[in-house]
């Protein structure tokens, strides 16, 4: 399919959606990391990250975005950080494994066995 002039180019294959990523630890947990287990029943997929620059810095532990990465649950994947519209084919968006004042999902309760 031919795209008009100017149009953003779209990214071919099925992605799935991490989320926000941003440097406030409670938006990152419930808005990221609460979608690992999809992520960790997905391992070929690539993952969209919301790279979202806070006005006002919020993290109170500076390493902790590092040591997120670092799992191994994230560390199989391809990421891409969106900062700027874009198209793609397929997105997946997994329905968060923790809500505030829902329920905790089977999968994202279990410990993780590496």
């Amino acid at each position: 399919m031919r795209q008009p002039d100017g149009a953003t180019p779209l990214n071919p294959g099925c992605f799935i959606y991490g989320g926000l990523a941003m440097s406030h630890f409670g938006h990152a947990l419930l808005e990221g990391v609460s979608r690992l287990w999809f992520i960790r029943a997905n391992p070929d997929m690539p993952i969209l990250w919301h790279d979202i620059a806070l006005p006002v810095p919020h993290s109170l532990w500076p390493s902790w975005w590092d040591e997120l990465w670092q799992m191994p649950v994230l560390d199989r994947h391809v990421h891409h950080a969106i900062r700027q519209p874009a198209r793609f084919a397929k997105i997946v968006v997994p329905r968060p494994g923790l809500t505030i004042g829902e329920t905790l999902h089977l999968a994202q309760a279990r410990r993780y066995k590496g």
